[in-house]
């Protein structure tokens, strides 16, 4: 069952980032991060105790199809939470916080870490001694322990209301700017261009954004023209957007270089629990009288990384913030750019031993 379980690990996870897409739709759209995080943690919980039935009853244990949709149910609940979780723990932030949110992602990232490390340490040592059943079902009742205790601060939380698709936003950027191709706009005049004058008009969190010369084609979506109001003076989405909405356009695409970068450094992580597995299951694990299990050896990744976040937050930022004079030391592109340096070093280093 290790090796169904391996094998099948880099489908299951990839299902799970993949639909980070549905969650952040339905937040964005039509639920909220606390309503989204809500529905999809019990189609989560759902998956697991699929996953737990399907190890304990005799007549599902030969059964992948039951497995299958545990699993596939697991990558659903938690790939749409991700997006929605982390953006409803900003939400309990001002916005001119910047400090408190960025310790709070830390910790943040370091308590997944920490439930990973718990996960493949404790709950492996539970499965090699007392079974796939209460392997599977000691996750079930933490988790369905967590739903309770997220639940429970329910009047305590700060709301933020949906504020429509960004999907669709942008698309009426391409829309306007396409029914408008034959318009020209000078870039040292953009006064012509369509700004948001009322509180209706600004989507909730987000700030007016400066005229940017890049790009220029997009700006033609917010030249206006008489055919963009109704007889009532309501503007038309599809025909004419705001300023702002084409710069967050512009800034979605100025991205993509960054974002395509860091697709093949992403593969890295995807295959790391795989080939770990695969590498110990070939090693002497013996460290004296410990015999460390083959799941377990992931474990050291999470140990590095959890000593490192506090020292990072404690020591190496503040270093850092005497030399650059910036609050959090680095820029969130700079912190990914060092971060990737060492990533990529150290891949290389791995790959010649």
């Amino acid at each position: 069952m290790l090796q169904q379980q391996h094998t099948s690990q880099p489908g299951t996870y990839g299902t799970c980032f993949l639909t980070t897409l549905i969650g952040a739709y339905m937040a964005d759209s039509w639920w909220g991060n606390y309503s989204t995080v809500m529905r999809f943690f019990i189609i989560y919980l759902a998956g697991m105790t699929s996953l737990t039935l399907s190890a304990s009853l005799s007549k599902l244990k030969h059964s992948p199809l039951f497995t299958y949709l545990g699993l596939y149910m697991i990558s659903l609940g938690s790939g749409s939470i991700k997006p929605c979780l982390t953006a409803f723990g900003a939400d309990q932030f001002d916005n001119t916080d910047t400090s408190a949110k960025a310790s709070f992602f830390s910790w943040y990232f370091v308590s997944i870490k920490l439930g990973t490390f718990f996960v493949s340490t404790v709950i492996v040592w539970i499965q090699d001694n007392y079974g796939w059943t209460v392997g599977f079902g000691t996750p079930t009742m933490l988790a369905g322990i967590a739903f309770v205790s997220f639940m429970a601060g329910l009047g305590y939380y700060r709301y933020c209301k949906p504020s429509g698709s960004p999907f669709t936003r942008l698309c009426q950027v391409i829309v306007a700017a396409t029914r408008k191709h034959y318009f020209n706009v000078l870039e040292e005049n953009d006064s012509v261009l369509y700004q948001a004058k009322g509180k209706s008009e600004i989507v909730p969190g987000n700030e007016q954004l400066e005229h940017t010369p890049e790009f220029s084609f997009l700006d033609k979506a917010a030249i206006v023209t008489s055919s963009d109001f109704s007889n009532s003076g309501a503007v038309n989405p599809w025909r004419l957007c705001t300023m702002s909405q084409v710069e967050e356009f512009k800034s979605i695409i100025r991205m993509l270089p960054i974002w395509a970068t860091f697709i093949l450094s992403s593969m890295v992580p995807t295959l790391e629990s795989s080939v770990f597995v695969e590498e110990a299951m070939v090693m002497d694990t013996h460290v004296g009288s410990l015999n460390i299990p083959p799941a377990s050896l992931s474990s050291f990744n999470v140990i590095a990384i959890v000593m490192f976040a506090p020292i990072y937050d404690k020591i190496i930022v503040p270093i850092v913030c005497k030399f650059t004079t910036k609050e959090g030391g680095m820029s969130h592109f700079q912190r990914a750019g060092v971060g990737s340096l060492f990533f990529c070093s150290c891949s290389l280093i791995s790959c010649n031993c």
